[in-house]
């Protein structure tokens, strides 16, 4: 199993939330969502996003929406330039970790639109063994 360190995502100060997006292991893209997600902060964050694609090929994305908390709705329509993006890269499996019905059920609508295959997880841990990576530290 390839070891990998992880570490709690914080909003930054002045802002409601935050995603980060990073590379966790071979051709893996791990997204985290913390707080409050608005349509401003997907739209700046999907260029951060695109910059790690671009290094990879046929990429897995993991979702990790664990601590986000609630979304503005027009997060969504941002959200889905993510999901294209994605595709267009070669990506073709959606890892969604979140226990927030609504972002669940937004995030898998859209990917089954542009043809992904999504799996649901309630917990990053189960993600993470699923891809044979396994986290250094506790979340």
């Amino acid at each position: 199993m390839l070891a990998l360190r992880m570490a709690r995502a914080t909003p930054q100060r002045g802002t409601l939330g935050s995603i980060e997006t990073a590379q966790i292991g071979p051709n893996v893209v791990l997204t985290t969502m913390v707080g409050h997600v608005t349509r401003m902060l997907a739209e700046d964050q999907c260029a951060q996003f695109g910059s790690v694609l671009g290094r990879l090929k046929d990429p897995t994305w993991i979702m990790d929406q664990t601590d986000l908390k609630t979304f503005e709705p027009s997060a969504i329509s941002a959200g889905s330039r993510w999901f294209d993006a994605f595709r267009k890269s070669g990506g073709s499996r959606l890892f969604l970790v979140s226990r927030l019905h609504a972002a669940r059920m937004a995030a898998a609508t859209i990917a089954f639109g542009v043809g992904l295959k999504v799996q649901s997880f309630d917990d990053l841990r189960d993600a993470l063994d699923s891809l044979g990576l396994r986290p250094n530290a506790a979340r």
